[in-house]
């Protein structure tokens, strides 16, 4: 079955376009295996590879530069907020936290501000390997330590295990939210999407640079005793699920509403049809 739209007033000026109907075994069946290759695709990922990862799939719009703005704004803050609840928690966290937790124990840093000393060697790195940092990517680093420390100084240590525990449900979703919102707003992110860039010049699959770039950044996070535990097992087994769940609920909110703005200038028929 399919749905035919007419859009026009009358027959002369009638545009008819036909959609396979959302009932329809195959197409069904498409979106499944599509959603199911996007979230295995994201298994594993860390905050800061999983955005080049999920960018991938994420077709690129344009759209004005004050949009993209709030929309990296808005994703930076909450990836912040996100990674302030895992620290509190104190259950682990993701990979680059970890090395960014133990990096600022050994110097002294808030977490924030080990993360900005990592950020920037990272991206000298990523500049000598060929890909310079745009004023996206450093707004975005500079935004995930301010929310990351301003977060930290309004939150105490949870004792009971409850809490701790739904500090980093919290966590994830707010995360996969944060990452949807600064891919979606088509900016770049982060270091790692250079060096994952770089790599990729080289011949290397993005999916192999990611997993080399979050297991190494791991081992040294847990070499300067960054906190590693079950959260940080947890993140990665869940994110690319939940990531992919945020990223179709944005996808769908955009095209209802350009189904209400079609819907709003041009009168439409919609009748059934085999």
């Amino acid at each position: 079955m399919s749905w035919n739209v007419q859009i026009g007033d009358t027959d002369a000026d009638t545009t008819t376009m036909r959609f396979p109907s959302i009932s329809s075994p195959r197409l069904k069946a498409a979106l499944s295996r599509t959603d199911i290759e996007l979230a295995s695709s994201l298994i594993g990922s860390g905050r800061h590879t999983a955005v080049p990862a999920l960018r991938g799939v994420v077709a690129s719009r344009p759209t004005s530069i004050l949009r993209q703005a709030a929309s990296l704004a808005s994703g930076s803050i909450l990836i912040g907020v996100a990674v302030a609840l895992m620290v509190e928690a104190n259950l682990g966290l993701s990979p680059y936290d970890v090395l960014s937790q133990g990096v600022g124990q050994q110097l002294g840093l808030t977490l924030g501000q080990s993360g900005w000393l990592l950020a920037a060697i990272l991206f000298g790195a990523a500049t000598l390997l060929g890909h310079r940092p745009s004023l996206w990517g450093v707004s975005y680093v500079l935004a995930n330590g301010v929310a990351i420390d301003a977060t930290s100084h309004l939150l105490s240590h949870p004792t009971m295990l409850v809490v701790r525990v739904t500090f980093v449900a919290a966590a994830i979703l707010l995360m996969a939210a944060g990452i949807s919102l600064v891919v979606h707003s088509g900016t770049t992110g982060g270091p790692f999407e250079l060096l994952m860039k770089a790599g990729e010049d080289r011949g290397f699959p993005l999916r192999t640079t990611r997993s080399i770039l979050d297991v190494g950044v791991l081992a040294l996070g847990i070499m300067f005793g960054g906190t590693f535990g079950a959260a940080t097992l947890v993140f990665a087994a869940t994110m690319g699920l939940v990531l992919q769940t945020i990223h179709q609920a944005l996808v769908d909110h955009r095209v209802g509403r350009g189904l209400r703005r079609q819907e709003a200038t041009v009168p439409t028929k919609v009748t059934a049809g085999v």
